[in-house]
């Protein structure tokens, strides 16, 4: 877990850094990250629930960010929304932070809940920066996608890898458990075909609902 969360604040310090150049070239935000300027921007984060992990591990690396930044004579103002994992809730964080006018949001943190609230990202002409969820998980046309910029590679990037340690450490016999869900399926068929490739049997699929840590353990032994 520890190293999780190195990576992931690791990430979003590196897209808050060039994010803002992005979203401007992109029109979809209309300030210009020079020196001696404050930039406003929400964040509409799981900061307690389920994904609070992922959530604080994001903002800890906004507040890195927001450092780094400041020594290059740039002020990132950031409005925070916590949305405890529920996606009303989420819906709600992000039609707030329109409200206030700002367009250029980090978030939201799991998939789930940024298909919830892609379509009010959309029609609001906002711009989300996504860190902890790649673009194939997300559920929405390919049109309101494009208000998305993904911190993480899309998940079928993992089969060519895969096939290789199933390759190299000999694997003759392989299970995959998911949780359910898009997230799950995308896992689940960049392992089957990895699989396929490698000559690996699949003797087990399986997707289980995520609870708690505790929980889960129990299920999967």
């Amino acid at each position: 877990m520890k190293t999780k969360n190195i990576l992931l604040t690791l990430l979003a310090v590196i897209i808050i850094a060039t994010g803002a150049y992005f979203l401007n070239g992109k029109g979809a935000s209309s300030e210009i990250v020079t020196a001696n300027k404050t930039v406003n921007v929400g964040a509409v984060l799981a900061l307690t629930g389920y994904a609070a992990i992922d959530g604080g591990n994001i903002k800890d690396g906004i507040e890195l960010a927001k450092a780094d930044l400041k020594k290059e004579g740039v002020d990132l103002n950031v409005e925070y929304y916590d949305d405890a994992t529920d996606p009303k809730k989420t819906v709600t964080g992000v039609s707030y932070m329109n409200g206030k006018g700002i367009k250029t949001i980090f978030g939201p943190t799991w998939s789930y809940q940024i298909s919830a609230a892609l379509p009010v990202i959309a029609q609001n002409g906002m711009t989300a920066v996504i860190a902890d969820t790649s673009s194939d998980v997300v559920d929405g046309s390919d049109q309101d996608k494009t208000h998305l910029i993904h911190g993480v590679s899309p998940i079928y990037q993992i089969q060519t890898p895969t096939e290789k340690w199933l390759k190299d450490n000999k694997v003759t016999n392989l299970a995959i458990l998911t949780v359910d869900g898009t997230w799950g399926v995308a896992h689940t068929n960049a392992w089957t075909k990895a699989a396929q490739n490698s000559g690996v049997v699949v003797g087990m699929k399986e997707q289980f609902t995520y609870t708690d840590e505790a929980t889960i353990l129990s299920t999967l032994i």
